[in-house]
């Protein structure tokens, strides 16, 4: 993408013409654009997307820690407007600015739901779930195995790992996880996707049929309640006042997301990285134990979150730029994560070195940083120790990068073709 900077008379802030995440090169590798940005032009507004866009980690950080300035409320509105065509698809579900993910929530409607869903990932219940995640990766790879050689390794282990997983955790059954992935999918591409108009009403109406069947689970749990994360959200009350139905359908469809998309990426463009470099394939090999590494090094180096949304609530600045009360903000949390002032070698992937983990900002920070990031960690370091241990020959079977779906927030591989010796 040019690098083309614009100074309009009255404005303190430069102007980035020609910045365009949804274009094919810059979904498939963001990367040099956000790298030239931190270097030239790090708080810069996109008129093209109405933004500001803020690129280094410690104006990022700021931001995130600082909730009484900057508002979640537009984090999961898309950054142009949609078609009447869409709205009208839409207006058939519940009202799409009342589904609150507990993402786009501020204060202290935010508090309120994260004490409703945060019990639900503490480390003894995350522990309790290990030995699920490692028999379920045992079996797909049994599948993989049975299957023959090559595989699409999404559809076969990437997204079958978390999913059979959220499943379990919100008491649907285990058989409704193709059917979760393809809503989930839909519920991303109509936030933060660019597609034709065809394809716009198709997703908005998975959308809705999402909403229903999430809904539909509630009422059966409201009748028959069971030890599953949909009926304690149901049994949670503050100061009496139970979440109402429309908040509730939000948490569950932000858990399915959250719960697998995360993790379907990481497995993905990990197991990439690392094949793509033999030796750090080779040395994961022989000691699985670095699979802990892997994950924090995939979540910096590539992870599933390019894109966080804010809106100033006042007049305010980041980075020495004047942001005017209102305006919206994208933080490239992808770009912070590859900062050359915060990390060493920010542009290699390496799963040795020690300085480089635990900072990143994958998880988000502050009050809004993932809940459910533990039991991601977990299942991504199961499921690496997994393959290594049992597909030491794995391999690619193309060194080309994966294809993306075009998601200006999301880094979403759309397959990976693997292949290992019988």
């Amino acid at each position: 993408m040019s690098h083309t900077v614009t100074e309009p008379s009255g404005h303190s802030c430069p102007h980035l013409d020609s910045y365009n995440p949804a274009m094919d090169d810059e979904v498939v590798y963001p990367f040099a654009t956000w790298a030239t940005a931190r270097h030239d032009t790090p708080v810069f507004f996109s008129p093209l997307l109405n933004t500001y866009v803020v690129t280094r980690y410690e104006d990022i950080s700021k931001v995130l820690l600082d909730p009484d300035t900057f508002s979640s409320a537009v984090m999961l509105q898309p950054l142009k407007q949609r078609p009447p065509e869409v709205e009208e698809v839409l207006a058939t579900g519940l009202d799409p600015t009342k589904l609150g993910a507990m993402v786009m929530l501020d204060p202290p409607q935010h508090t309120k739901v994260r004490r409703a869903t945060v019990p639900a990932f503490t480390p003894r219940r995350v522990a309790a779930l290990e030995d699920q995640v490692r028999t379920t990766a045992d079996e797909l790879i049994d599948d993989m195995v049975a299957a023959g050689p090559p595989a699409e390794f999404i559809d076969a282990f990437a997204y079958q790992l978390p999913l059979r997983t959220i499943a379990r955790i919100l008491g649907v059954p285990v058989e409704d996880a193709p059917q979760l992935h393809k809503w989930a999918a839909a519920k991303l591409a109509l936030q933060y996707g660019d597609m034709p108009l065809d394809e716009h009403i198709q997703v908005a109406r998975e959308f809705v049929a999402f909403q229903r069947y999430v809904a539909e689970r509630i009422e059966e749990r409201r009748a028959n309640p069971q030890e599953d994360f949909i009926s304690t959200l149901l049994e949670f009350e503050d100061d009496g006042e139970p979440l109402e139905h429309v908040v509730l359908v939000g948490q569950v469809m932000g858990l399915v997301n959250a719960g697998h998309e995360t993790v379907t990426t990481l497995l993905t463009l990990g197991l990439f990285h690392l094949l793509h470099d033999r030796a750090q394939w080779d040395a994961l090999c022989a000691n699985p134990e670095l699979a802990a590494a892997v994950v924090e090094e995939t979540l910096r180096f590539d992870g599933p979150l390019k894109m966080l949304s804010r809106r100033a609530k006042c007049d305010t600045e980041i980075g020495g730029i004047a942001i005017p009360a209102g305006a919206r903000i994208s933080l490239l949390v992808g770009s912070g994560n590859r900062d050359e002032a915060v990390f060493s070698a920010s542009e290699t992937f390496d799963i040795r070195p020690e300085g480089k983990r635990q900072t990143h900002l994958a998880f988000g920070k502050g009050a809004h940083f993932c809940a459910g990031a533990p039991l991601a960690r977990s299942e991504g370091r199961i499921g690496f120790e997994r393959l290594a241990t049992r597909l030491p020959s794995l391999r690619l079977v193309s060194e080309e990068p994966p294809e993306f779906a075009r998601n200006t927030a999301v880094r979403i591989p759309v397959a990976l073709h693997v292949a290992w010796d019988q």
